[in-house]
């Protein structure tokens, strides 16, 4: 009977809708790539790999807002795009993968450059291609890093000591050993064998504000016309810190309680000590 064979034949019918299914999913496949742009919406794959290790150690924002860079103690740097939250590149990603974490970074003025401490290694990147500008050893562990705002110099601790680097204006000559005009900060506190946590230049790049692990905060002239100033006050170790508009004010994170000091008058050949016009308990902070 006729209706014996129908099971067999909607079964083949199927089999047949399938295999044209399949061959248009491969055919179009095929001609995507061939397709205009205009007409045919690419698809793109990215890979959000992130960072290896548990912990991400070190963040900075571009001065333009427009990039995130972490560094992991997988001493791996990400750059991300802050509007999407979409990894552009891993600027160590080709290197070895036995590396020290990252400690420090940040970003130049410009936002095409940027400096990480990994262990005692200062990595100076270009951030557009990916490219290691230098790696210049240290004596000891990198602790904090910074460009200044007019990105003529570059700052970093290592431990308890400070340096100071007037950057070449071509960044070609950054990995060249001889000649970099760096410098060691003098004026650090005397016996003084804390670490530093924390760096920061003021607006005009004058001022050089370096907080330690004791709670000491010391102010630096890189115009180097102004003796050290010290900033009292602070009893645990400073975590942040940050000048304000026209610096003439200064703030500084210290254990559960911010900071604040009158810095407009730091001028001047000798050294002063400058209580804080204000304390900001904050139960949240640690």
């Amino acid at each position: 009977m006729a209706h014996k064979h129908l099971p067999v034949a909607f079964s083949k019918l199927q089999s047949l809708i399938q295999m044209k299914i399949r061959y248009a999913i491969a055919l179009l496949l095929f001609t995507l790539p061939l397709a205009s742009v205009d007409s045919v919406l690419r698809p793109e794959m990215v890979v959000q790999s992130g960072h290896t290790a548990v912990a991400v150690t070190a963040l900075a924002i571009s001065p333009n807002g427009q990039l995130l860079a972490s560094g992991g103690n997988d001493g791996q740097v990400i750059l991300w795009r802050t509007s999407t939250g979409r990894q552009l590149r891993n600027l160590r990603g080709a290197l070895s993968p036995q590396q020290e974490p990252i400690s420090a970074i940040g970003f130049s003025p410009n936002a095409s450059y940027l400096v990480a401490g990994a262990g005692a290694v200062l990595l100076m990147l270009d951030v557009t291609t990916g490219h290691e500008l230098a790696s210049l050893r240290m004596p000891a562990e990198i602790t904090a890093a910074t460009f200044s705002g007019d990105g003529k110099w570059l700052a970093w601790s290592t431990g308890g000591s400070l340096k100071l680097w007037r950057l070449p204006a071509d960044p070609s000559t950054w990995s060249h050993p001889a000649d970099k005009g760096i410098q060691t900060v003098s004026g650090i506190p005397v016996g003084s064998h804390q670490t530093i946590f924390s760096l920061v230049f003021s607006h005009d790049s004058r001022w050089l504000a370096c907080g330690y692990s004791d709670g000491e905060l010391i102010v630096f002239d890189t115009s180097a016309t102004s003796a050290p100033h010290r900033l009292s006050g602070a009893r645990e170790p400073i975590a942040a810190m940050a000048f304000g508009p026209g610096d003439s004010q200064f703030a500084a994170a210290s254990a559960n309680e911010v900071l604040l000091w009158d810095v407009a008058n730091l001028s001047g050949p000798n050294p002063v000590s400058l209580a804080p016009v204000r304390r900001l308990p904050h139960p949240d902070l640690v």
